[in-house]
């Protein structure tokens, strides 16, 4: 294996289902798909059939077999870096000023309620009032799930 560069830098769930399908695609091109070894096969089919999951936000629209209703509103909008850039600016203000691994912890997991905040986020019920968590909640549902707020990146905002 050869370390392309020795920077530690967590990464998105994103990212990861990306280098996922950059891997598939590489082997189906270069046609070793049969020989994939089986623990690397196993690995790779779990992490994609786990981030494609309808609810996650790496999970594309078109071809999610998203059942009910519930489960289409339920589904977030991360589709681009705007996302990410909007939540960002957004936590990382007053009155959250959440660290930048607990934003990339939102982002990937996009909670839901307040005790799925609080388990992302570092002494969260220590830190933020109720109305702050529930105001924290307010903003990922408006930019992760709603796609709203997203206007004032590359351009008012960020």
């Amino acid at each position: 294996m050869l370390i392309l560069d020795p920077g530690t830098q967590p990464l998105s769930n994103a990212e990861v289902l990306a280098h996922i399908q950059s891997l598939d695609a590489k082997y189906a091109r270069d046609g070793r798909t049969e020989t994939i070894p089986d623990n690397l096969r196993k690995v790779m089919r779990d992490v994609k059939s786990i981030l494609t999951i309808p609810t996650q936000p790496t999970c594309p629209v078109d071809t999610a077999p998203l059942v009910t209703e519930a489960q289409k509103a339920a589904a977030p909008t991360f589709r681009s870096e705007r996302v990410f850039a909007a939540l960002a600016r957004r936590l990382r203000a007053k009155p959250f000023s959440l660290l930048p691994a607990e934003i990339l912890q939102v982002f990937n997991h996009v909670p839901r309620s307040r005790t799925e905040l609080t388990m992302i986020v570092q002494e969260g019920e220590e830190r933020f009032a109720e109305e702050v968590l529930d105001q924290c909640l307010d903003v990922i549902r408006e930019i992760m799930v709603e796609g709203r707020g997203l206007d004032v990146v590359n351009g008012n905002g960020v």
